[in-house]
C-alpha cells in the first residue's frame, strides 16, 4: 500500500508539472510555489528554530478560515508564538493575506519520505494542527516517530470515506498517528470509535466562530448599499453556471458573487440588466450586480434580505455558515450529503433545499411578500449560528 501511495504522489506531481507546462494557471502556481521552498526555509526561517513553533496545515482557503480563530486565540495567549502555515492548494496560499497572524507560509512539499523528513527537521514544530480533511502519510508518520503531537481540527468523517473501506488500511494507519481528534459531530466520533480510536472530542465546527466574528465586525460598502437601497435583495454567493441558470426570471434585486471571478464578464453578458461591481455607477438602475473581485463575499451577506449559496448543483455546497451568521436564511441545491450543516439548517427551519427554479421562485416570493416572516427567519438564522458557536473554546479547554 505504501508503494501504491508513493506512486500516486509521484504521478500527481508529474501531472501537475505537465499541466503547468501547458499553461494551466493553478497547476503553475502549485508547481512554482514549491520550487524554492528549501531556499526560503534556509534564508528566512532559520532564526526561529529555537522558538515555540505551531504548524497549521490547510488544504485550501476554506480550511484556513476554519483554523483562523484557533490561531488567533493561540497567538493572543502566547505572544512570542511562531505560527507556520502550509497549504496544499494555490487558492489558500495565494489569497492568505494575514501576515500578522501567520509568521511563515509555505506550499506543502509533496508527501515523499525525503520531503517530510527535511521539512519537519527545518521547522521543528512543537505542535501540529491539520484542519478538517488533510492526511499525509509520511508527514504524519515522521511527526509521530518524533513524538510531536498532531491534532485534527473540525474533523468530519463519513462512512463512505477510505478509512472505513476494506482497502483503507494505510489510511487507518494514518489515523493512529493523530494525538487527538476534535470533530464536528457525534457521527464522526462514532465512526472513529468503531475503529477503536477513543481520543476523540466533539467540539463542533470552528467556522461558526470565524463567521460570527466577521458578522460582529463593523463593515460598510457604499456601492452595495447604493445598489440595494431599501429594496429586497438576494445575495447569491460562490455560484457556478448551474446556479446562475436558475436566476433568469428573478424580479428582485440580485447580487452574484461567482466562485470563479474569471467568469464575471461571461455572467455579465448572460444577464443584460446587470453591472459589474468594478464598473458600478451611482444610482444605477440595473437589477443585478456582479462581484468581480475576491474577498468581499463574507461581508456583503450582511446586506442581503436572504442568501443563496452555490455549488450544490455540482461538486458540492459552499459555505452556508457565512450568511447564517449574518442572520440570513439560505437557499441551496440538492447535493449536500458531505455537508452536515446543510441538513441541520434545513431541520431547524433556517434553510431551504431546492431541486429546480420552479422551487426557487415561490421560496423567494414568500420572503418578499411577508415581511414578518422574513424578520422571524432572520432572527432564527442568527440564533442557529450563535447556538453552534464555541468550538475554539472547547478545543483549547482540552489542553
Amino acid at each position: 500500500m505504501i508503494f501504491l501511495y508513493n506512486t500516486f504522489i509521484a504521478l500527481y506531481s508529474l501531472v501537475a508539472k505537465l499541466m503547468a507546462a501547458l499553461g494551466h494557471k493553478k497547476a503553475k502556481l502549485w508547481v512554482d510555489g514549491r520550487k524554492n521552498i528549501w531556499t526560503e526555509l534556509k534564508t528566512s526561517y532559520i532564526a526561529h528554530r529555537t522558538s515555540y513553533v505551531v504548524w497549521f496545515h490547510f488544504a485550501s482557503l476554506g480550511e484556513y478560515e476554519q483554523g483562523r480563530p484557533l490561531m488567533e486565540k493561540l497567538k493572543a495567549e502566547k505572544k512570542d508564538l511562531v505560527i507556520v502555515a502550509t497549504f496544499f492548494s494555490p487558492s489558500g496560499y495565494e489569497y492568505c493575506k494575514d501576515t500578522k497572524l501567520i509568521d511563515y507560509k509555505f506550499y506543502l512539499p509533496a508527501d515523499t519520505l525525503a520531503n517530510a523528513k527535511k521539512f519537519i527537521e527545518y521547522i521543528k514544530p512543537n505542535q501540529v494542527f491539520f484542519v478538517k480533511y488533510e492526511f499525509w502519510y509520511h508527514y504524519l508518520h515522521i511527526l509521530y516517530n518524533n513524538k510531536i503531537p498532531v491534532y485534527l481540527v473540525s474533523g468530519l468523517f463519513r462512512p463512505n470515506q477510505i478509512f472505513f473501506k476494506w482497502y483503507g488500511g494505510l489510511h487507518r494507519k494514518m489515523l493512529s498517528y493523530i494525538t487527538h481528534f476534535f470533530v464536528q459531530n457525534e457521527n464522526s466520533q462514532k465512526l472513529l470509535q468503531a475503529l477503536h480510536y477513543n481520543n476523540v472530542t466533539v467540539t463542533g465546527d470552528t467556522r461558526y466562530d470565524r463567521c460570527l466574528q466577521i458578522a460582529h465586525t463593523p463593515y460598510t460598502n457604499e456601492i452595495i448599499e447604493d445598489f440595494i437601497g431599501d429594496t429586497f435583495c438576494m445575495v447569491a454567493g460562490s455560484t457556478w453556471a448551474e446556479d446562475e441558470s436558475l436566476f433568469a426570471n428573478l424580479t428582485c434585486k440580485l447580487i452574484i458573487a461567482p466562485h470563479d471571478i474569471s467568469r464575471s464578464e461571461h455572467i455579465h453578458k448572460q444577464f443584460p440588466n446587470s453591472v459589474l461591481y468594478s464598473k458600478y455607477a451611482h444610482n444605477s438602475d440595473k437589477q443585478i450586480l456582479i462581484i468581480d473581485n475576491i474577498g468581499m463575499l463574507s461581508n456583503i451577506y450582511r446586506f442581503a434580505s436572504i442568501a443563496y449559496v452555490g455549488g450544490a448543483f455540482g461538486k458540492g455546497l459552499h459555505n452556508i455558515i457565512e450568511p447564517l451568521s449574518h442572520g440570513k436564511s439560505v437557499i441551496f441545491g440538492p447535493k449536500t450529503n458531505k455537508f452536515p450543516e446543510a441538513a441541520e439548517a434545513v431541520e431547524n427551519g433556517v434553510a431551504h433545499q431546492i431541486k429546480s427554479a420552479s422551487e426557487l421562485y415561490p421560496t423567494i416570493e414568500r420572503y418578499i411578500s411577508d415581511e414578518v416572516y422574513l424578520k422571524e427567519q432572520q432572527e432564527k438564522a442568527k440564533d442557529f449560528a450563535v447556538g453552534n458557536e464555541g468550538a475554539v473554546g472547547k478545543i483549547l479547554a482540552s489542553f
